[in-house]
């Protein structure tokens, strides 16, 4: 079981993970290199790799009590509620990253490939356009009345 952190976010995923869920601190490791990488290789980013680690320390800070000795006070309840926070941040960064914004129609050539698809449900709007009750429906009726 290994701790490391080279302080080298930009090019390492392991110290980017490290310092977005904040265990930077080599005195006080929360998770080891081997939980981390193996977040890492289950999910798509670093971000993500990082909200199932906040979940993680999340719960076990929540199995710890509080105690106090005299004057002395250990509160694993703040510590939870800090990673509770981490979790809600983490995953509106990962809602926003993962909804990408699509704008159809634009190009003619895209239009043509979506339009040819035998396997696209038609939109409503298109399909049902002409039936409404009381319309009259297809061409014979616009021939059949000249």
């Amino acid at each position: 079981m290994t701790w490391t952190y080279t302080n080298d976010p930009a090019g390492v995923n392991l110290d980017a993970l490290r310092i977005t869920i904040g265990d930077v601190d080599g005195d006080d490791p929360q998770l080891t290199d081997e939980e981390l990488n193996w977040l890492l290789g289950q999910n798509t980013s670093v971000t993500s790799a990082a909200l199932e680690a906040a979940k993680l320390l999340m719960a076990l800070y929540a199995r710890r009590v509080d105690k106090a000795v005299g004057d002395l006070k250990v509160s694993y309840s703040q510590r939870q509620q800090q990673y509770a926070a981490l979790v809600k941040d983490l995953q509106q960064r990962v809602a926003t990253r993962q909804a990408l914004p699509f704008a159809g129609g634009i190009s003619k050539s895209q239009k043509d490939v979506v339009d040819k698809d035998a396997d696209r449900v038609e939109p409503a709007f298109k399909r049902d356009q002409f039936r409404h009750p009381g319309a009259r429906h297809g061409r014979d009726d616009l021939i059949n009345d000249e």
